[in-house]
C-alpha cells in the first residue's frame, strides 16, 4: 500500500508539473524578417528599432522586464537614438505580442535566444560596438548568458535594477515554498498591478492599461522567473564584459544588498550609478534625462 501512495504521490506531482514551454529543436540559422527576429528553432520575436541617424556609434539590443514588452522602449528608445545610438528591442519569449502570452519558456530558452538576437544584429549591424541593456528581468537574462559565456560578441552590458537575489534573506526558504506551489498549483494567477507615479506619463500609461502587459501572473511562470533570477545571481562572478550597474533607492524588487553584492562580483569591471530617489524599473523614471545622460556618458567612455 505504501508503495502504491507513494507512487500516486509522484503521479500527481508529475501531473501538476510547471508547464513550461522551451524552444523547439534547432531547423534554421537565426535571421532578421522584416518586423521580426527568427530564433533558431523558428520561432518569431517582434522587434522594434529606433534607429540613429547615419552611422551609429553604437548599436544597443534592449532586453524587457518581466510582464512588459519591447515597447518600454519607447521613452528611451528614441532619446537615445538622438544621442547616436541605435536601440533593437524584441518581445521575449512569452510576454508581449508572442503566443501564449505570459507562458514561461525556461532560462536556457531565453538566454538563447539572446544569443541568437546578437548574432542577427551582428549580421545587420557590422562591426559595430554592441552592447545589451537588460531592465530587471531584461538584465538577469543579460547577466546569465554572458555569465555562460554565450555573449563573445557583445562589448558590453548595461544593467538597469538587474534581477538578482544574492544576499536575500530566507532565499531558499522562499524557493522551498515556490517550487511547491508551481508544482501543486502551477496554472494559479496572482494580479499584480505595474503603474507608479515615477514612471513616466507613457510608461504609466502602457503598464496600467495596455492588454500585452501580463498582470495576472502563474505561479509557475514566477517560479521560472525566480530560477532564471537565481541563475543570474550564481554565474555573476564569470562576468568578463565592462558592466554600466544602476539602481534606485526606491526599488521595492531587487533588494539594495543583492546589488551590492553584484557589484563585488563584477569589481573593476562595473561603473556604479545609484539614485536614491529613482524606482525599480529605471527606464521608466520621470527624471529620464540623468539616466540617458549616465548611459550615454558610460558608452562614451568604451570608444
Amino acid at each position: 500500500m505504501n508503495r502504491v501512495m507513494s507512487i500516486m504521490a509522484v503521479w500527481l506531482l508529475a501531473a501538476c508539473a510547471p508547464q513550461y514551454l522551451p524552444a523547439g529543436d534547432a531547423g534554421t540559422d537565426p535571421y532578421w524578417d522584416r518586423d521580426e527576429l527568427v530564433m533558431r528553432d523558428g520561432k518569431r520575436l517582434p522587434v522594434s528599432v529606433w534607429q540613429a541617424e547615419g552611422t551609429p556609434d553604437a548599436v544597443l539590443i534592449a532586453l524587457h522586464s518581466f510582464g512588459d514588452f519591447r515597447l518600454a522602449f519607447e521613452d528611451i528608445g528614441p532619446a537615445l537614438a538622438l544621442r547616436g545610438y541605435t536601440v533593437v528591442a524584441f518581445d521575449q519569449r512569452g510576454f508581449g505580442d508572442t503566443s501564449p502570452q505570459g507562458r514561461w519558456s525556461g532560462r536556457e530558452t531565453m538566454t538563447g535566444d539572446l544569443r541568437d538576437a546578437v548574432q542577427i544584429i551582428r549580421g545587420r549591424f557590422g562591426d559595430l560596438p554592441v552592447y545589451v541593456m537588460g531592465e530587471s528581468m531584461g538584465g538577469g537574462v543579460a547577466l546569465a548568458a554572458a555569465g555562460s559565456g554565450m555573449l563573445p560578441d557583445v562589448d558590453g552590458l548595461i544593467l538597469a535594477a538587474p534581477a538578482v537575489r544574492e544576499d536575500v534573506t530566507f532565499r531558499y526558504c522562499y524557493n522551498a515554498f515556490l517550487w511547491t506551489a508551481a508544482h501543486i498549483l502551477p496554472e494559479v494567477t496572482v494580479h499584480n498591478d505595474r503603474g507608479n507615479a515615477l514612471h513616466t506619463d507613457q510608461a504609466y500609461r502602457r503598464l496600467s492599461s495596455d492588454p500585452r502587459i501580463v498582470r495576472d501572473v502563474r505561479i509557475d511562470t514566477y517560479w521560472g522567473l525566480i530560477r532564471l533570477t537565481d541563475m543570474a545571481s550564481d554565474l555573476a562572478p564569470q562576468v568578463r564584459l565592462p558592466v554600466l550597474l544602476m539602481h534606485g533607492g526606491q526599488d521595492r524588487v531587487v533588494a539594495r544588498k543583492s546589488i551590492r553584492a553584484l557589484a563585488g562580483h563584477l569589481g573593476d569591471l562595473a561603473a556604479i550609478k545609484y539614485w536614491d530617489e529613482a524606482p525599480h524599473e529605471l527606464l521608466h523614471w520621470r527624471n529620464q534625462d540623468a539616466v540617458l545622460e549616465r548611459i550615454a556618458d558610460w558608452l562614451g567612455q568604451q570608444r
